[in-house]
């Protein structure tokens, strides 16, 4: 199931004209009524993507993985509702999250050892996703 366009509300519409010009108005509110998947990111505290792959393609879900993203997958036909069901999003091996939200981690990319202050952790989905590539170890989570 793809997203649907966004119905923004008119104070909304008003308050992007008062801050921004015509051009980058019409840039935002095209952002806002893309196409947005569902994606999701393997956490590799908890399993592997082969496992989750698997797990997936029993129930014929075939996401796709992006090249630059290798613990990423991408939903084109299903929405996140359908994922809440399923034993490895309550089991905690997958977590949604979208793959802009992916790339600070991948550019930061921390090693084992490292130490990462996060100072915009809420819900913690960057947190985690550099604690698993930092090896989750307790010297870590000072």
């Amino acid at each position: 199931m793809k997203n649907h366009k966004p119905s923004l509300p008119q104070e909304f519409l008003e308050r992007l004209g008062n801050q921004f010009n015509q051009a980058i108005c019409k840039e935002l509110l095209n952002g806002f009524s893309s196409v947005r998947y569902t994606s999701a990111r393997v956490n590799t505290i908890k399993t592997d993507a082969g496992s989750v792959l698997a797990k997936l393609r029993e129930r014929n879900i075939n996401p796709q993985q992006p090249a630059y993203l290798k613990n990423a997958l991408i939903f084109k036909k299903e929405n996140e509702r359908l994922f809440e069901e399923m034993d490895i999003f309550k089991n905690g091996e997958i977590y949604l999250q979208s793959l802009s939200s992916q790339l600070p981690a991948l550019i930061l990319d921390p090693k084992p050892g490292e130490k990462v202050l996060d100072m915009t952790a809420a819900p913690g989905s960057k947190t985690t996703q550099m604690a698993a590539m930092m090896g989750n170890s307790r010297d870590n989570r000072e």
